[in-house]
């Protein structure tokens, strides 16, 4: 922080003494324990002004990294005063000059500039005088410093991949629904690893339900919707802010939850690619089904990817249909010849760009039309077929229903532990009401908060726990009945609604076609709780978010 110069009067007096700022500044938290400290630079400097007769009006101190001033405000403000006419002071003193700069070229520039205003720089330990000798001694000991800075920059990344390399966390503050913990001791150094944060992965599972499928009676959400419920219902990030649509992006978005490598040092180019990076275990919080039917959806309503013609179009695969070499959406194109005109299924990516990424697919439309039609109506929604899928589901809902109860317990653990805590500290307040006091408060707000984070966070697991839908043989065939019904007589779009039910993503290759979906898709349609995922209508001239004035 910034001391406040002397008043002009006694500045006026004391116009013999040069007037001196000092700045002190730390990097790292080894250099703030250690002998370059904020107390012992001050120290230093202080001693070295009184030696030399100098006034000190003013005193800067930053605690960041620095090559330049761009994280270094009290520097920029020291710069800004000492630039004044006249300037607030006469000399800066450093207790080296790499504390002023470790930019060597812009350290001898910025040292000049002052020096033209009047203004000198002085180190406590590395006395140097003006003369042409000191001037390049002076650059000479910085170019040293700048050499320095990157060398220890090319030290500690090694060092924190070497890290990564050995499966620990580097110490940055963990994704949510993570906690750090420490794995090891060696010497000195603490090894950490990541472990779950019961409650926040609860709280992840439910953004995930909660925009892939829905969450009890509540239907799949948009990212708007979802951060809207989220921060109405009281949910708050880990540094108690409101959610926003960006992070919950970012969160639907990283894969490191259901993959269970967390990639350091990894980033994206110039054009778009990502550099690979070391990969850190960490457990799995989302599982893998979740997760591709959440990148699924990301991608549907993603304009760039599927353009919002797509839910209106006279296309019956059309955003189901992707090409089985190179994943990308198959579009429509057609020709003429003469009053007949010809459509197709073609590979987008072969189709648009000059260097297709694949050779491409050319496939009649009518043709994998009916192909999928009677794939559908034969193997997927016959009664014996649809029988068999529940009894799947009804098989593996067990095992997970398990996992579920397990979360359940150590989340109810949680929740007695916090209860309990909270307790002893109501019975010592009673005992003694002197202890009752600020730190005594303080940390009955921390339990009560845990208390209701905890208890939250095991009211999503406990929603989680759904009895199996029974669903009978009438049922299930009036259901068959009703989708073959709808295939054969429906118009486009109808059938299309029936397909998106229960299909994810038709694959279409050379020599086959792969229709692949999610046996609870199946389930729910059959529940009467169909998946809800059309994208927004962007150009739909009729179709509006409120009934307002612009009807």
């Amino acid at each position: 922080m910034s001391i406040k110069y002397i008043p002009n009067e006694i500045a006026k007096e004391l116009s013999s003494f040069r007037r001196a700022a000092i700045y002190l500044r730390v990097s790292t938290q080894r250099q703030a324990d250690g002998e370059v400290s904020i107390p012992s630079q001050r120290n230093l400097c202080r001693k070295y002004c009184e030696d030399r007769g100098y006034h000190i009006v003013a005193e800067f101190m930053d605690a960041a990294t620095g090559t330049d001033d761009r994280q270094r405000p009290q520097f920029r403000n020291m710069l800004t005063d000492a630039r004044q006419d006249p300037p607030a002071f006469d000399v800066i003193i450093v207790h080296a000059l790499n504390r002023f700069y470790r930019n060597g070229p812009v350290s001898e520039l910025t040292i000049r500039d002052l020096s033209k205003r009047g203004v000198t720089v002085e180190s406590v330990t590395q006395a140097l005088s003006d003369d042409p000798n000191s001037m390049i001694g002076r650059q000479i000991i910085q170019i040293f410093d700048e050499y320095s800075s990157l060398q220890n920059s090319v030290n500690v990344k090694r060092g924190m991949s070497e890290n990564a390399r050995q499966g620990f966390w580097n110490g940055a503050r963990p994704p949510l629904g993570y906690r750090s913990i420490v794995a090891e001791i060696r010497g000195k150094k603490l090894k950490k690893k990541l472990e779950i944060e019961p409650t926040e992965a609860e709280l992840l599972r439910l953004i995930f339900r909660l925009y892939a499928d829905g969450a009890g009676e509540m239907p799949p959400l948009g990212i708007a919707d979802l951060v809207a419920h989220l921060n109405n219902s009281g949910y708050r990030t880990r540094l108690s802010a409101r959610f926003g649509k960006g992070p919950v992006g970012d969160i639907l978005r990283a894969e490191y939850y259901t993959t269970g490598e967390f990639l350091h040092g990894s980033s994206k180019a110039k054009l778009g690619e990502v550099r690979a990076g070391i990969a850190i275990p960490i457990p799995v919080i989302i599982e893998r089904d979740l997760f591709d039917r959440v990148q699924a959806k990301l991608d549907r309503n993603n304009a760039r990817v599927t353009p919002p013609r797509i839910l209106n179009g006279p296309v019956l695969l059309s955003g189901l249909a992707r090409c089985g070499r190179c994943g990308s959406s198959m579009t429509r194109t057609g020709t003429a010849r003469g009053a007949r005109r010809y459509s197709y299924y073609t590979c987008a990516a072969a189709h648009v760009t000059s260097q297709p990424e694949c050779r491409g697919l050319h496939i009649p439309m009518e043709r994998l039309d009916a192909q999928v039609t009677d794939a559908v109506l034969n193997q997927l929604v016959r009664p014996d077929t649809l029988n068999r899928i529940l009894s799947d589901i009804t098989s593996q809902r067990s095992s997970v229903s398990q996992k579920t109860q397990d979360r359940i317990a150590k989340l109810q653990a949680a929740v007695d532990n916090a209860e309990a805590k909270l307790r002893r500290l109501y019975r010592l307040a009673e005992d003694d009401e002197s202890a009752a006091d600020n730190i005594l408060a303080e940390r009955m707000r921390e339990l009560r908060a845990d208390g209701v984070r905890a208890r939250r966070a095991l009211g999503i697991a406990r929603s989680e726990v759904t009895p199996a839908i029974s669903v009978d043989a009438e049922r299930i065939g009036r259901f068959s009945h009703l989708v073959a019904t709808a295939l054969k007589e429906g118009d486009v779009q109808g059938r299309r609604n029936y397909l998106l039910a229960i299909i994810d993503r038709i694959e279409i290759d050379t020599n086959i076609v792969r229709i692949i979906g999610r046996k609870s898709a199946i389930e729910a349609a059959m529940a009467g709780r169909a998946r809800n995922e059309n994208n927004v209508r962007g150009f739909d001239r009729d179709w509006r978010t409120r009934h307002d004035s612009n009807v």
